[in-house]
């Protein structure tokens, strides 16, 4: 990431500094640098507000802002499915419970070729562990451990407890390859989503919005 000092040429002009996650804020270390922590207090001090922009969950942009100790003024999550003011939800494109869980059993098919799975508010993570014998299931759960608190839970068992709403649902596909065979046809399955590479080895499904 730039430093962020040097948009102190003509901070008159600056009212709101909006940043990306990854690939900006943080690189392959889920770490801000201190520099760039440092100037985001400046700017805040100097009345300047600050959010994130980010295909990233909500549980996520918390605990990276916890971390940091920075606030966030607005946060735009899950590739602008949710916006959240201070700490309020503004609005939400959402699939509800029951949507989920049909297209998540369509997905069923495609385990193992890829890892669906959702992520609760609270950073809590699902998969499909039906679909998964118990050694495949160990593998999946180190290969994704960086995601955070991995639950015991299966996906479906979750969404038909809970009956919780799902602003997206990701893919982890392991490489390129394996997105660029998918993709299509994740897209002729699913007309009525977005259904996009935010990676070279994710795919995600959010709700289609229309103008």
């Amino acid at each position: 990431m730039e430093r962020l000092p040097s948009l102190w040429v003509d901070k008159a002009m600056i009212r709101l500094l909006l940043s990306d996650i990854d690939g900006t804020l943080i690189q392959y270390d889920p770490k801000i640098h201190k520099t760039d922590v440092d100037a985001i207090h400046q700017l805040q001090e100097h009345g300047v507000q600050f959010g994130l922009v980010t295909g990233r969950d909500i549980g996520f942009c918390r605990h990276l802002l916890t971390h940091h100790n920075l606030q966030a003024d607005c946060i735009v999550a899950n590739n602008g499915g949710s916006l959240w003011i201070q700490k309020h939800k503004v609005f939400e494109h959402h699939m509800d419970g029951e949507e989920v869980i049909a297209i998540m059993k369509q997905l069923d098919a495609y385990v193992g070729m890829c890892h669906p799975f959702i992520c609760s508010e609270e950073r809590e993570f699902f998969l499909m562990k039906h679909a998964y014998t118990a050694d495949a299931w160990q593998s999946i759960r180190k290969t994704l451990a960086y995601l955070g608190n991995l639950s015991e839970e299966d996906l479906l068992q979750h969404l038909h407890r809970t009956k919780a709403s799902v602003v997206k649902i990701s893919l982890y596909t392991c490489n390129e390859q394996t997105t660029n065979a998918l993709l299509p046809k994740l897209q002729a399955i699913f007309k009525e989503y977005e259904v996009l590479p935010t990676s070279i080895d994710y795919i995600e499904i959010t709700k289609k919005r229309y103008s």
